[in-house]
């Protein structure tokens, strides 16, 4: 396994923290837009273990929008990334639907379609976690996986128990 990539937005003066959050963590590294609810007190710490052909990051945010554009969503990435709020819940929104995410649900994305996750709390930050699968693979695998955008699983369903052990595994490797 390769060396965990490492961020924190200590790491940057205060200053620039916004900038380097939405330009080189959300447009270069996650592909997403970043929308921080409260610019003045922006705090990420992440940490991302690449694994043969899936992405595990593990991340603590202060409230902000995480965004993928229409145009983002245009540009051929197949895959799909599993994002679970750890404490807390977080909001799904798109151009059809909107879902209530309550802590531990998690929601399963294709990157050819485009949307908002929305963390809102009142704490300074909370852990979420992401899956990012390569979509051929993952394809491959689940034959019944339908052309939805968007797929919810609620906190007891047995995929996402499976895909929380894989993370925690991972994530204990770094340990």
């Amino acid at each position: 396994m390769e060396t965990p990539f490492r961020f924190s937005t200590e790491q940057v003066a205060k200053a620039d923290r916004e900038e380097v959050l939405r330009e080189v963590i959300g447009r270069q590294f996650m592909r997403l837009e970043i929308e921080p609810n409260d610019p003045e007190n922006v705090r990420v710490g992440l940490v991302v273990h690449r694994v043969q052909s899936v992405v595990v990051a593990y991340f603590n945010t202060s409230p902000m929008k995480y965004i993928r554009s229409p145009q983002q969503a245009r540009e051929g990435d197949i895959d799909f990334t599993l994002s679970q709020g750890l404490l807390n819940g977080f909001r799904y929104f798109d151009q059809k639907q909107e879902i209530q995410l309550a802590a531990n649900d998690a929601i399963l994305l294709s990157h050819t379609g485009y949307g908002t996750i929305d963390i809102m709390h009142e704490k300074r930050e909370l852990p979420y976690a992401s899956l990012r699968v390569d979509g051929t693979l993952l394809r491959a695998a689940v034959k019944d996986l339908d052309d939805r955008k968007a797929h919810l699983f609620r906190a007891d369903s047995a995929p996402l128990r499976l895909a929380g052990r894989y993370i925690r595994a991972v994530l204990q490797d770094d340990a």
